[in-house]
């Protein structure tokens, strides 16, 4: 039995096509790297602009947004009832809180950009970059917020 397998092994025609399966797997790892560096490459470069508002704009806006979110947190979850606030009532640290996610839900359509990337470790460390660049642009653009966003970063990085 081993004899007729190492013959078959030797035929001209299963070493051609050995060969050209390597060539191809070749092929395929360069295609798949170079659509891994496209991609980041592509997170690298991306402008992530954010709206320039006043502090009273974007505690409105971040406000209405976590009202928002609730609501629909509320019709989505059994037993959940939406509590409305207001940005009087908040403690500061909630209202930091609540207008980073604001700013990151901004900013959201840019994740598009890690589902380009091949399935992977080349999506995760897509997210990972662009995680990054989202909360230093908005510590960049907000640098009241810079506290939470290394705060909400060290969360979304962990787990």
């Amino acid at each position: 039995m081993v004899r007729v397998v190492r013959r078959e092994e030797r035929r001209p025609g299963l070493a051609a096509a050995r060969v050209l399966r390597r060539r191809r797997a070749e092929s395929l790892r360069r295609a798949r790297l170079r659509r891994r560096e496209r991609g980041l490459d592509a997170i690298r470069g991306v402008a992530l602009e954010l709206p320039a508002l006043s502090a009273a704009e974007l505690c409105a806006l971040a406000v209405r947004h976590r009202n928002l979110r609730d609501a629909k947190r509320a019709a989505l979850s059994w037993g959940h009832r939406p509590s409305a606030v207001s940005a009087e009532s908040a403690v500061p640290a909630e209202l930091a809180r609540w207008q980073v996610e604001y700013l990151r839900d901004v900013l959201a359509p840019h994740s598009l950009l890690v589902e380009a990337l091949p399935p992977g470790r080349s999506r995760a460390e897509g997210s990972r970059l662009l995680t990054e660049r989202v909360f230093a642009a908005i510590a960049a653009a907000y640098p009241v917020l810079s506290r939470e966003c290394r705060r909400q970063r060290a969360a979304a990085l962990a787990g």
